[in-house]
């Protein structure tokens, strides 16, 4: 079921419609959690290569179109399913 962008209340982050589009290939590190930096919660270790993607894109089955599912990819991997999400750092 599909339902209009922005029916939704945003996430925390100040996001909207977030999960079923596409998986989101990210900065951080496919590593363990508990080594994120302060503020922002990125994850990047120098002996990782592999980039984490999260969620899953709309031909996925439902369990894996959440934020907490996560694989990972190496940096020079392309796919056409795979897609990114623009931010940008907000001023406190």
């Amino acid at each position: 079921m599909c339902a209009p962008v922005g029916s939704f209340l945003p996430n925390s982050f100040g996001f909207f419609d977030m999960h079923g589009n596409v998986p989101e290939y990210c900065r951080d590190s496919h590593y363990l959690y508990g080594a994120e930096r302060a503020g922002d919660g990125l994850n990047v270790q120098p002996a990782a290569s592999d980039r984490v993607d999260r969620s899953g894109s709309f031909g996925d089955a439902a369990v894996y179109v959440r934020s907490t599912c996560r694989s990972s990819s190496k940096p020079t991997f392309r796919d056409s399913s795979m897609g990114l999400r623009a931010a940008r750092s907000l001023a406190p």
